[in-house]
């Protein structure tokens, strides 16, 4: 029956229609409105399958055709999308949400539309996925040494194989929740008590059960940033710096302060291996942002990979100013299965600053009209509201907002991103 409804909506569409593009879910910062803002520029018809429509902010919205859905029953999913398709023959499915990526691979499968495919996608989204794929392979050079702890028991013992300190993740979970450098058997114990508990993500999908243990690489982090439409091949747009943070005492694994592109003397070796890595995952296309860190050997090892837009206002707003290449039109024509150019057209840099508080209390605003005044800064965006309760991030989700700063390049960003933090200034009522 499926595949009758399939047809029926295929054969009823007119090439004078506007393309119809489908988003299961969407994140409400950065590529959330870049990706919206293009397709109503395009005039493309945008269909979003979404579980709490009204958690969205209404500019989001704005023109688009909600359906209110259960987005993690894939079998509402599906039914939903099918009377969709039905009515109007969609053209092409995509998210940029992180957490619904192989949803709507899989749903593009079985609408017979482009995609990178359910398998590649579940792949990278799942942290443990990612490393058994590799290794099998024959890329474990790729990974750091790992194991996945199901009992506090077999978690201290592989604690002893990994030696401390190590690093404790969770297998599906983003913004690096969870992430931790474990330093010793205690604070092992502490971190298996807390996020054991831990059984649901935000979205209402299920955690995935297990601990996953890896060694800790000591080395420089960055990231490689790439495109590849459907049925191209793929191109890279660059490599991301991980900067030291601006303050002091960053938290070690919140991406606080972000440069791209960077001069990374290693980034033709970067690109080669990890593109060894996302074909063994399966990736053909899409834009994948894949984090690593460099060991003192000059090794590559993956810390993982994202199959979707780099967050956090990176693929959204610092790669285009910085390249000229226009990442929502990539992120859209992707799933439409049309060409897609990522070649770029300026030779620039964006360095992206996360705007935080230093203790902890209630967020009561930023000084957000001076900082957009300020040299080089391009792009300010606050997502968290007054009255919101705040703290010293332990992660991304602990970020306000974000702050994108332009330079001429990697030396000129980060020079205007630093005079621009010391000029921040995060209201925080005490609790």
């Amino acid at each position: 029956m499926a595949n009758l409804a399939i047809t029926a909506a295929c054969e009823e569409d007119d090439e004078d229609m506007p393309k119809h593009i489908a988003f299961v879910e969407i994140s409400s910062t950065g590529a959330g409105h870049t990706s919206l803002e293009y397709c109503r520029a395009q005039g493309y018809w945008v269909t979003l399958l979404c579980q709490h429509p009204e958690k969205l902010p209404p500019e989001l919205t704005r023109d688009i055709h909600v359906v209110q859905t259960d987005t993690t029953d894939h079998a509402i999913l599906l039914a939903t999308a099918l009377e969709v398709h039905t009515r109007r023959a969609i053209n092409g499915i995509t998210t940029s949400n992180d957490f619904f990526v192989p949803e709507a691979a899989l749903l593009a499968a079985e609408l017979g539309l482009p995609g990178m495919g359910y398998l590649a996608a579940l792949s990278a989204r799942n942290k443990y996925l990612t490393r058994l794929q590799l290794r099998t392979n024959g890329l474990d050079t790729l990974n750091p040494r790992f194991f996945l702890a199901r009992s506090r028991e077999y978690a201290h013992s592989c604690a002893e194989e990994l030696r401390y300190p190590f690093i404790a993740k969770l297998q599906n979970a983003n913004d690096s929740i969870g992430v931790v450098k474990i330093g010793s058997p205690s604070e092992l114990d502490d971190y298996w008590e807390h996020w054991q508990g831990y059984t649901k993500l935000t979205t209402g999908q299920r955690v995935a059960p297990g601990i996953l243990l890896e060694e800790f690489i000591d080395g420089d982090e960055y990231s490689l940033e790439t495109v590849q439409g459907y049925q191209q091949e793929r191109v890279v747009l660059g490599v991301t710096a991980k900067e030291a943070f601006l303050g002091s005492g960053g938290a070690q694994f919140t991406e606080l302060v972000l440069t791209f592109p960077c001069d990374f003397a290693g980034a033709n070796k970067a690109a080669d291996m990890i593109g060894r890595g996302l074909d063994a995952l399966g990736i053909t296309c899409g834009l994948i942002h894949t984090e690593f860190r460099v060991t003192s050997n000059g090794d590559i090892k993956i810390l993982e990979i994202n199959p979707r837009l780099a967050g956090d206002m990176l693929g959204s707003h610092a790669i285009p100013r910085a390249t000229g290449v226009d990442t929502a039109l990539a992120m859209v024509e992707c799933a439409l299965g049309t060409q897609v150019d990522g070649s770029a057209s300026k030779e620039g840099a964006a360095t992206i600053v996360g705007l935080h508080s230093q203790t902890a209390g209630i967020f009561r605003g930023i000084n957000t009209d001076e900082l957009s005044r300020l040299p080089g800064v391009c792009d300010l965006l606050v997502w968290a509201h007054p009255g919101a309760e705040t703290r010293f991030p332990r992660s991304n989700a602990d970020l306000l907002g974000r702050m994108v700063v332009e330079g001429r390049d990697r030396g000129d960003a980060l020079a205007k991103a630093r005079a621009a933090y010391e000029r921040v200034v995060v209201n925080v009522e005490p609790n």
